[in-house]
């Protein structure tokens, strides 16, 4: 519908405002994907498996959003909107009901998804503008408030960890005056140094993150170059798993590594580490370059969440709009 929309309106108009490396990673992105569906094709590749259905369907769909919503400018969004998103998010996670372990689940029916949607959310509150002093302190008092109460309530510790982030950059760009590229840069390293955790923690025998990234990553050099195909993550850690006895993952169904790098590894081997890492960090030198505060610290959050959780739909809508974004702000500095 956005495409079509899009063409009525102009589509030569709209080609222009786009910026030329996004479109060419995107193309690529799009020729692996048919490469993958053509010789690579499997029960999962095209729609997903019946859980996520999160296969090339959706991966189209992503990239064609991401491309259109980078044409359009976001910079005033109607105040009510965070508002009413935000107390929304909060009623449906203390009403409705919760999962087998006492944690919220709201709508997105798990509580790590919960809080990567207070995650993305609370920034675009935090950073509302008022005409009065006391009513945006409200508002970033507020912010706070709500993603850590979203975030005890889901118990999720990737949440927590997402949001530590974020609170570290803000701290160095409002306290110690940074600048945003520095701020950024500490940030990311966090945020890597945060990978350690799963090895840190207590060994469970079911969805143990650290042995899932160790066979991911193992797997993944069974085929470097193109991966195993897009959609293609449950039957590439399902075989891998099974080629060794030394581990609990092949006595369970996993179809996702845990982290969205990996899962890029997986499905596209080298080029799709290289087209991740690209887009990642070129969205986030974007937005610092810019001082976007609130897309630089949404996307910071989403990047942590979805580098421990497996990427639910929504989590991927804001990872792929926050893309579109971070290049549409390259874009119009020309």
């Amino acid at each position: 519908m956005l495409v079509i929309i899009t063409i009525y309106k102009g589509l030569k108009k709209f080609t222009k405002k786009l910026d030329k490396h996004f479109l060419i990673v995107s193309s690529i992105i799009l020729l692996i994907s048919v490469l993958h569906l053509l010789f690579l094709r499997s029960l999962t590749a095209f729609w997903g498996n019946a859980i996520r259905l999160q296969g090339i369907f959706l991966l189209w769909h992503l990239i064609v959003f991401s491309l259109v919503s980078s044409g359009f400018k976001f910079d005033k969004i109607p105040k009510f909107f965070p508002l009413m998103s935000t107390i929304a998010i909060l009623i449906f996670a203390l009403v409705l009901n919760r999962d087998l372990n006492n944690r919220a689940v709201g709508t997105l029916g798990e509580p790590n998804s919960l809080a990567a949607m207070a995650i993305f959310i609370w920034p675009f509150l935090y950073t509302l503008k008022f005409s009065r002093k006391m009513r945006e302190i409200f508002a970033k008092t507020s912010a706070l408030l709500f993603v850590i109460i979203i975030i005890l309530l889901s118990n999720s510790r990737s949440g927590f960890v997402a949001l530590s982030i974020q609170l570290i950059f803000l701290a160095n760009i409002t306290l110690f005056k940074m600048s945003y590229v520095k701020a950024s840069i500490i940030s990311i390293f966090f945020l890597g140094t945060s990978l350690i955790l799963p090895f840190l923690a207590k060994a469970t025998a079911l969805e143990n993150r650290a042995e899932i990234w160790q066979i991911a990553v193992k797997a993944g050099f069974d085929k470097p170059i193109f991966g195993y195909g897009f959609g293609n993550l449950e039957t590439a850690i399902s075989d891998f798993s099974q080629s060794f006895n030394y581990n609990n993952v092949r006595y369970q169904y996993v179809d996702s590594s845990h982290n969205f790098i990996l899962d890029w590894w997986l499905q596209a081997g080298v080029i799709g580490l290289l087209v991740i890492f690209y887009l990642t960090l070129k969205s986030v030198s974007n937005f610092a370059l810019f001082k976007e505060n609130r897309n630089l610290l949404a996307f910071l959050g989403v990047i942590t969440v979805l580098s421990f959780n497996p990427a639910s739909v929504v989590s991927l809508i804001h990872f792929w709009w926050l893309i579109g974004q971070g290049f549409a702000r390259h874009q119009r500095s020309d």
